[in-house]
Parts: structure tokens; C-alpha cells; sequence
């Protein structure tokens, strides 16, 4: 089957459409991650008396993530006996997103890098880590 020239020209006008559409919905899908992560960042303050918590991977790149981000956060002075509950929190306000509870005290050299390129969501101390209030560099 040969298609005319204004079928193939409809199809792509389509199917850049849906490109576009996914992109949009991609868009939106970090936009409401990030509030997530603001709220639980909040709650982890509030309720688990954190130090500091910092937003680590795809959300805080400039490219917007493939399918649905999850929530990454490292966080600092979190009591290891309030680990898991503080994990239930933050899984409860980031639905529908997956959240990651990173203690800071117990991550690898590896993750600790990742960790320096995140971004300050809450510092009790309400001091810049690094100098620089977007990362979360810090001792």
C-alpha cells in the first residue's frame, strides 16, 4: 500500500502531536515529583527532625526524565530507629511517585558523589552546605 504524499504529511503531523503531548505530560509529571519532594522534605523536618535533605537524580537534571521520575532524597540526621517510618511518610505524600530515603551517614563513596550535584530541599540551619544553596555539598 503507497501512501500520498497528504497521508504520510497526516501522519507525521500526528505523531509529532503525540510527541509533543508525551513531552508535555513528562513535563508536568517532574513539576508535580518536585512539589512531592518539597512536601516531604517538610515532613521529614517536621516530624522526623532531619538536618538536612537534599534532592539527588533525574529531577534535578535540566532533561525532563522518561516515564514516571521517582523521588530521591539523601538526607541528613535521620535516627536509624526512625528509618522506616520516616520511609512511610514519604511514600504516603509522594503517591503516585516512588520516593528513595537515602541516610547520608550510611551512603557509599559512590552515592556520595551524586549526593555533592543534588539540590538543598530543607536545612535546619537554614545555611548554605557548600556555599552554594543549590547543591548539597557539605562535611
Amino acid at each position: 500500500m503507497k501512501l500520498s504524499q497528504g497521508q504520510l504529511e497526516g501522519y507525521r503531523l500526528r505523531w509529532r502531536v503525540r510527541c509533543e503531548q508525551r513531552q508535555a505530560e513528562r513535563e508536568q509529571w517532574k513539576r508535580d515529583a518536585r512539589e512531592c519532594a518539597d512536601l516531604i522534605a517538610r515532613t521529614l523536618a517536621r516530624d522526623f527532625g532531619v538536618e538536612t535533605v537534599c534532592l539527588v537524580g533525574s529531577l534535578t537534571r535540566s532533561a525532563v526524565p522518561a516515564g514516571r521520575p521517582d523521588i530521591d532524597l539523601a538526607v541528613r540526621g535521620l535516627p536509624a530507629d526512625k528509618y522506616w517510618k520516616a520511609l512511610g511518610a514519604a511514600c504516603d505524600a509522594a503517591s503516585p511517585f516512588e520516593v528513595d530515603l537515602i541516610p547520608v551517614e550510611d551512603a557509599t563513596p559512590r552515592m556520595l558523589e551524586a549526593i555533592q550535584e543534588g539540590q538543598v530541599l530543607f536545612d535546619v540551619h537554614g545555611k548554605e552546605l557548600c556555599g552554594d544553596s543549590t547543591t548539597c555539598r557539605g562535611d
